[in-house]
């Protein structure tokens, strides 16, 4: 997933000053999603592909909320979160053979409820891997080693989380049941480039949405797969802004630290946004240190798409940029 607006930076590619669009891979497809609007795009069990605009909506938050530093990254992982599972659970109805589809329309109360105990159900387990276990883990072998001290503590917690998400994200890739979702995730990568380095000709036909399709296709083909706001860069970057944040405000009791690690979470997701935001587009050894990990754990996130995979995600963002460049440009 895509998920800071800030135009990137890569070798050997020229930027133009364009807004950026950021999205996520859902099941047969992709979700691409602007500042008003949403779009998924899904190819069907017969190979149609079926885009809708806006029947999933982002969260609406006040415009001075968002021009906040640190606040407006809790914001933005609050509405990726309900957006990215609504997407998910549309795109199963979409992919799946008609006959099977449920009959269902995703704003309905029910369907609303299962979203959000999905939300809920992937916030408890993240809370449990990156916060929960790596405190009590620290805990105990410190104890059993005989040391203390903050520093120390903050240090292990830190190597802990990341040797944690290492394994989550080793793990995950490894399935080979998302081995579609990591090709699409991909593609999606590729045609954000495509926009975001070579948008001279789409601009001129934004318009007509197929034309603007084939036009990112054939540019996107050539893109790299790897891209510096991605969401799995978000998460190594979290784990950084733990350990800046958690620093400052470490109790030496367990349960107090557990408590106090939950209640700075937003702040920590605000601080992340903040880093992931501005370092795409920052040149020097420092950015390229905090950039390094997350774009490697990327390779395992991601698979070369195949030209159809591709469209479909070509086809997501030429209708999300005919409904949001217009109001990008006024």
């Amino acid at each position: 997933m895509v998920c800071a607006p800030r135009e990137p930076l890569s070798a050997g590619h020229a930027l133009s000053p364009v807004q950026s669009y950021g999205g996520q891979a859902v099941i047969e497809g992709v979700m691409m999603k602007g500042r008003r609007s949403v779009t998924l795009a899904v190819r069907t069990s017969s190979g149609d592909i079926i885009v809708e605009t806006d029947k999933i909506r982002p969260l609406r938050f006040d415009e001075r909320f968002l021009r906040v530093p640190v606040l407006r990254g809790a914001l933005a992982l609050i509405d990726s979160l309900v957006v990215g599972i609504a997407a998910i659970f549309r795109s199963a109805e979409l992919a799946s053979p008609k006959g099977e589809r449920p009959d269902s329309d995703p704003g309905r109360s029910e369907g609303n409820v299962w979203m959000f105990a999905l939300v809920g159900l992937a916030v408890a387990l993240a809370v449990a891997l990156f916060v929960v276990i790596p405190v009590a883990l620290t805990s105990l072998l410190l104890d059993r080693a005989g040391l203390s001290g903050k520093i120390l503590t903050n240090l292990t917690e830190t190597i802990v989380r990341l040797l944690i998400l290492g394994a989550y994200v080793w793990f995950v890739s490894r399935a080979r049941e998302i081995q579609r979702v990591l090709q699409y995730h991909g593609a999606e990568h590729k045609v954000v480039w495509a926009w975001e380095t070579f948008t001279g000709d789409v601009r001129s036909s934004l318009k007509e949405p197929e034309e603007t399709a084939r036009i990112l296709r054939e540019k996107a083909r050539d893109m790299s797969r790897i891209h510096p706001r991605c969401g799995t860069s978000f998460l190594f970057l979290a784990v950084i802004a733990g350990a800046l944040v958690f620093a400052v405000v470490s109790p030496d009791e367990l349960f107090v630290r557990i408590a106090v690690r939950l209640v700075l979470l937003p702040v920590v997701a605000g601080v992340a946004y903040e880093i992931l935001r501005a370092s795409p587009g920052e040149k020097g050894p420092v950015f390229a240190i905090v950039r390094a990990p997350g774009l490697a754990l990327q390779k395992m996130t991601t698979r070369e798409p195949d030209d159809d995979q591709i469209e479909v995600a070509a086809l997501a963002l030429a209708h999300l940029l005919l409904r949001e460049e217009p109001y990008n440009r006024r």
